[in-house]
């Protein structure tokens, strides 16, 4: 499964529409109380389980903050060539590891 952020700003107090890269392949993804957003793959051992970074209900990814996210079951045509792996978006940062 992959995962893409969409309304993404710059600014949490503006509106916005970027698009951040599909991330993935990823095997699992878990919310709770959707202010928690937790998602893992089999093979990478770095622990169990990583977190999305959360400000204000928003997903901060790279510095862009993004209010809405897609699980896909599959790489979106659009998104070949592009896909930003699951350890890449680790060693950005992108993710912070669960405890």
């Amino acid at each position: 499964m992959y995962l893409q952020f969409t309304f993404g700003k710059t600014d949490p107090n503006e509106g916005g529409d970027l698009v951040s890269p599909v991330i993935g392949p990823i095997d699992w993804f878990q919310g709770t109380y959707l202010n928690i957003l937790r998602l893992g793959k089999k093979d990478i051992n770095y622990g169990d389980a990583f977190e999305v970074v959360l400000h204000e209900e928003m997903a901060v990814i790279d510095g862009i903050y993004y209010g809405d996210f897609n699980l896909i079951s599959k790489c979106p045509n659009y998104a070949r060539g592009k896909v930003v792996t699951f350890k890449q978006a680790i060693d950005k940062g992108w993710f912070t590891r669960f405890n």
